[in-house]
């Protein structure tokens, strides 16, 4: 092989390897993202938590309004809501307590939630994979639910076990409205939308919630017609 052969080879050598270095670092960059609140159509500000390469809304939605500013309807009969087939809102046994909708956030059905129009713009409500890198980024579903709770007994029930917060997450127990239109469990648990149907009976839909008895992440599904909370994560 002649010495301008060599040379070259070499040469792509070092650009290849220097490639390699490159794509290296930027893996090793720390995720960011270049604001620290976002605002919804209703005018509610939600704090953003970076959490490993996914950014979070620190709270739980709260907004009235789908994100093209079309209202979604507020049903707070229970025989009404056990009869929905169609999109719905409401707040824990109905209330209209401002301090109380910005710590727990409002409910909303499955049908509210399929619009993918529940989010601000950019965001989105995060699919069971989306939810399991946050859990195991914390650790696996054994301890990240400790680090997902908001600290103290201020809204959670006693013992709110193993609770640090270290995530910075601040997860609150807004509870939950059954198919029946009955409200249960605040203070006990929070309970959040997937976007994934149940893969046994796509009429369910996996969610993820955590309780004030444990420190751990729980996995189930839910029908259709129930009310969770919804939490957004960037696009």
């Amino acid at each position: 092989m002649n010495r301008k052969n060599t040379d070259l080879i070499y040469s792509i050598l070092f650009v290849l390897c220097l490639i390699m270095i490159l794509q290296n670092c930027k893996k090793e960059e720390e995720f960011s993202v270049p604001f620290t609140q976002v605002v919804d159509v209703d005018s509610n500000v939600y704090i953003v938590v970076t959490i490993g390469n996914q950014a979070w809304l620190k709270e739980n939605l709260r907004t009235t309004r789908y994100n093209d500013y079309t209202a979604i309807p507020e049903i707070i009969d229970a025989v009404a809501w056990a009869n929905l087939s169609t999109p719905g809102r409401c707040t824990y046994n109905n209330t209209d307590n401002q301090d109380t909708i910005a710590v727990y956030g409002r409910f909303y059905n499955w049908y509210a939630v399929n619009t993918n129009k529940l989010c601000p713009i950019g965001w989105h409500v995060p699919s069971n994979d989306e939810w399991s890198a946050l859990i195991n980024n914390l650790g696996g579903e054994n301890i990240a639910g400790g680090k997902l709770k908001e600290i103290g007994l201020e809204h959670w029930e006693s013992p709110n076990a193993d609770a640090d917060n270290s995530s910075g997450f601040t997860a609150t127990p807004g509870g939950i409205r059954y198919t029946n239109g009955n409200f249960y469990d605040m203070g006990y648990s929070s309970k959040w939308w997937t976007s994934t149907k149940y893969v046994f009976d796509e009429e369910r839909i996996d969610i993820v919630y955590l309780h004030n008895l444990s420190g751990s992440v729980s996995r189930g599904f839910v029908e259709k017609q129930q009310g969770l909370c919804v939490r957004c994560l960037l696009d």
